[in-house]
């Protein structure tokens, strides 16, 4: 973790407020009520602008729940593959909190130059903050990641590093309890890939984009209609931003996103 000068709280304000969301997580609520209530309550100590909340399901970190950023910031991001590096991914398979400087990130994590525009505009709306991440742990397991952008510079000590294993613990009791709420928003309820996640289908398509097939060539041989071929092959390309299809490819593949086939 780099560590910036910066800020020292007055007061113990964050710190005060987990009492309270403790309180407020016994009534398991949604999880975009979570995210609210975290950055408002004990998030608030880090002047965070936005959170959040992930949850590992297989291979992969699916979106939970979020508060302060826009539809369009986090609908690309539902899914990514645990493989894949990123500052949550990262924190997930350490098991401890991370903070990155937010100008640095990009830098420091090559796949997400991909949305570069994205972390541009956050600096823009937030400030030149940092990037928190933070493992969900449960029973000694990492089960999740949460955290967020904070508005400014901060030097970190034990007792912040304190309040984000108490967060972290919480959520895990959250998050695994039995009657915790499984519905998901209409935002998560989707069955594409995100930006930084392919489908066994696009990795399909796309190793055969490699090789210099032919979109028909590549529906024979995986039984499917030219248009279902062309219609992934496009969104693969508007998610990257590219407008060719063995560009998307490479980039696939320069990414590590692009899984070698067994057969």
């Amino acid at each position: 973790m780099s560590q910036s000068v910066g800020w020292e709280p007055d007061d113990v304000a964050g710190s005060a407020g987990l009492p309270q969301f403790l309180r407020f997580l016994a009534n398991l609520p949604e999880p975009d009520n979570v995210a609210r209530a975290l950055l408002l309550g004990p998030m608030s100590l880090f002047d965070t602008g936005a959170v959040s909340i992930t949850q590992v399901r297989g291979e992969a970190l699916e979106l939970n729940g979020t508060h302060g950023y826009t539809r369009g910031e986090v609908d690309g991001y539902w899914r990514v593959p645990l493989s894949v590096p990123t500052p949550f991914s990262r924190c997930v398979r350490e098991a401890e909190v991370i903070v990155d400087e937010i100008e640095e990130v990009t830098t420091n994590f090559e796949v997400l130059r991909v949305d570069q525009g994205m972390w541009d505009g956050f600096m823009e709306r937030f400030g030149v903050g940092q990037v928190i991440s933070a493992p969900i742990i449960f029973q000694g397991m990492v089960i999740g990641a949460f955290g967020g952008i904070t508005r400014s510079k901060r030097r970190w000590n034990s007792l912040d590093f304190a309040l984000l294993d108490g967060i972290s613990s919480a959520l895990g009791l959250w998050m695994t309890h039995p009657d915790t709420p499984t519905s998901r928003t209409d935002r998560l309820l989707r069955r594409d890939s995100g930006i930084l996640d392919l489908t066994q289908r696009q990795q399909q398509i796309l190793r055969l984009v490699e090789v210099g097939k032919s979109n028909t060539a590549i529906a024979l041989a995986l039984g499917y209609s030219v248009s279902t071929i062309k219609q992934e092959l496009q969104r693969v390309m508007r998610n990257f931003g590219i407008s060719d299809r063995t560009d998307a490819a490479e980039r696939a593949r320069s990414l590590g996103l692009l899984a070698d086939s067994d057969s």
